[in-house]
């Protein structure tokens, strides 16, 4: 009877202190699984310190450990989209490599997924070493996605998720840039159940979600998913050229009836200042949604991997459908 094969794909940005550790618990977890093999695909996403070095030892130790190396920082979401494409495992379990994901829940997901869940989402609860802002930003960032999106996600769902191979099928075949992967999944749909989880302390290292990259995520999730900024700007621009239209009516009726003249408003100046930040606001809204077509126009690789480790055959496997889709287009 064949064991079913599990991936495990863990984004790796500067984690050299933690991968040791975080093969360790997951080693440990997966073994208590019966009936299963797994790989666990570990994405170098440009590290400037010594994390490919500690990849590569891992995988001389374990072939079960295989790895892939950006040739420049590309971002989360690029990296953990490469570990989706480079998996083949009946089911990928993605989580972050600063152990903050216990990998002891990695058996919980895995008995959901063969009661027959094709998507098992760890939901993250509030725990006491986190920091009030970064808690606060996290409410308030769904709250804003629910509110614009179509789409609905869940508070405290992140990337921390297993998919069934059906899923990871889908999710690769979509070809958009602008990635937002705990999004782009209930977009796919499938059935789904959940896991509430409580974050451990990161191991060692510090976050490496600066404010401005978690501002860039919240724009792309409202860009990709949602139309409604543009459908409120152009509400807007209705409403203040109907304040306007009555300011105009108001101070014609002053002058004809009561002889005021508007320029005696001390307010008139505040009036076209508020007017052309309304007028800048629109323009940069629709920019941003200019910029997202213009940046998928192009056409640009997500990703750009420079070095892999134990992925050969994946590779030989794409090189072989491109030249069979060659000749027949012969």
């Amino acid at each position: 009877m064949r064991q079913n094969m599990v991936s495990i794909v863990v984004p790796a940005y500067e984690e050299a202190a933690n991968l040791q550790l975080l093969y360790q618990e997951v080693s440990a977890a997966m073994e208590t699984v019966p009936d299963l093999r797994f790989e666990l695909i570990l994405v170098d996403d440009g590290s400037r310190d010594e994390t490919w070095d500690v990849i590569q030892l891992l995988h001389d130790h374990d072939p079960r450990v295989k790895g892939v190396r950006f040739s420049r920082n590309f971002g989360h979401q690029a990296a953990v989209t490469a570990g989706y494409h480079y998996s083949s495992g009946d089911a990928v379990i993605a989580m972050d490599g600063d152990l903050q994901h216990p990998p002891a829940l990695l058996p919980d997901m895995i008995a959901k997924w063969r009661e027959g869940f094709d998507v098992v989402s760890m939901v993250r609860e509030a725990a006491e070493h986190e920091p009030v802002l970064k808690s606060w930003t996290s409410r308030t960032f769904y709250r804003l996605i629910n509110l614009l999106s179509d789409v609905p996600i869940r508070p405290g769902v992140a990337d921390f998720r297993l998919l069934d191979r059906k899923v990871v099928r889908k999710l690769n075949s979509l070809k958009e840039r602008g990635r937002f992967v705990r999004g782009l999944i209930p977009w796919i749909g499938f059935q789904e159940t959940s896991i509430p989880y409580k974050p451990n302390p990161r191991h060692a290292g510090t976050t490496k979600y600066s404010v401005r990259k978690m501002l860039m995520l919240a724009l792309d999730a409202v860009s990709s998913f949602s139309s409604a900024p543009l459908r409120m700007s152009f509400i807007l621009g209705l409403t203040v050229n109907a304040v306007c239209l009555g300011l105009m009516a108001y101070a014609l009726y002053n002058k004809i009836n009561e002889n005021k003249d508007l320029s005696e408003w001390a307010s008139s100046f505040l009036t076209m200042v508020a007017l052309n930040a309304v007028q800048m606001l629109m323009i940069g809204i629709n920019g941003i949604y200019l910029a997202r077509v213009f940046d998928e126009v192009k056409r640009r690789p997500l990703y750009i991997a420079e070095e892999e480790l134990g992925l050969t055959r994946k590779r030989r496997k794409v090189r072989l459908s491109v030249a069979v889709a060659t000749q027949r287009g012969r």
